[in-house]
């Protein structure tokens, strides 16, 4: 049965991903969805009611098959730690599946999802991170078990550039074209996920930080100062001639 609020939903998803909150138009979505403006008030109240609809079944979708593999994971392990590379493969291949799917709404979530992290909506953060608080949670526990070397806190900051890459490279938007001069492709998922497992797996198990990096960290991070701005070394003096 065709569903009017349904086709909204995908409609505002695809909208979304390409434009943001503030750029995707009612109009425009509900002309997509082949609906009149005024049904997404009635199912949705508002636009930024409907975006976060868009959120919560973007998020749900994410975390259901990662939970029920996680869940398949520890009941093998028994309580021993399960190795990294496995609970890479096991929690990133859903959302990498979902992108190679067809269909524009499966490709559009995802895009959506990257956008989100970076662009978010109102009052998303919230409904993102409540969302996916429990994958979180025994996803990063499970890290820590295989993981006792890496301290907590810095653990956190590599959940962070993991989750950063994952999106990243489901999104598919063609950059490592750019990178390989054409030798790569976006789409090849197949060989991309293989990758991303030796890189991410190296990165999370990599030593602790240590006082080289911190040394790097505060040479680096800074702005660097316009060309016409830079200092340039004094001239060396010149010695005055001694009187005779």
């Amino acid at each position: 049965m065709d569903d009017p609020s349904v086709r909204i939903l995908e409609s505002a998803t695809r909208h979304f991903a390409d434009l943001g909150f503030e750029d995707a138009s009612v109009r425009t979505i509900a002309g997509d969805a082949g609906v009149n403006p005024a049904l997404i008030n009635y199912y949705y109240r508002s636009k930024a009611d409907l975006y976060r609809e868009v959120v919560v079944h973007s998020v749900k979708r994410l975390a259901e098959a990662r939970v029920s593999t996680l869940d398949a994971l520890e009941a093998e392990a028994g309580g021993r730690p399960i190795p990294v590379e496995v609970l890479l493969a096991a929690t990133a291949g859903p959302v990498l599946a979902e992108s190679r799917e067809p269909g524009t709404d499966r490709r559009a979530y995802i895009r959506f999802l990257a956008r989100l992290f970076t662009h978010p909506g109102p009052d998303t953060i919230a409904v993102v991170f409540g969302g996916l608080s429990e994958l979180r949670a025994r996803l990063f526990a499970a890290l820590r078990r295989a993981l006792p070397h890496v301290p907590r806190r810095e653990l956190a900051w590599r959940y962070l550039f993991l989750s950063g890459s994952l999106h990243f490279t489901a999104a598919q938007i063609g950059y490592v074209e750019v990178i390989s001069g054409g030798a790569c492709e976006s789409a090849d998922l197949d060989t991309a996920f293989a990758h991303f497992i030796r890189a991410q797996a190296a990165m999370l198990a990599a030593p602790a930080t240590g006082a080289a990096e911190r040394r790097l960290a505060r040479r680096f991070l800074r702005v660097p100062a316009p060309a016409d701005e830079t200092t340039r070394p004094n001239p060396p003096a010149t010695r005055r001639r001694r009187s005779r």
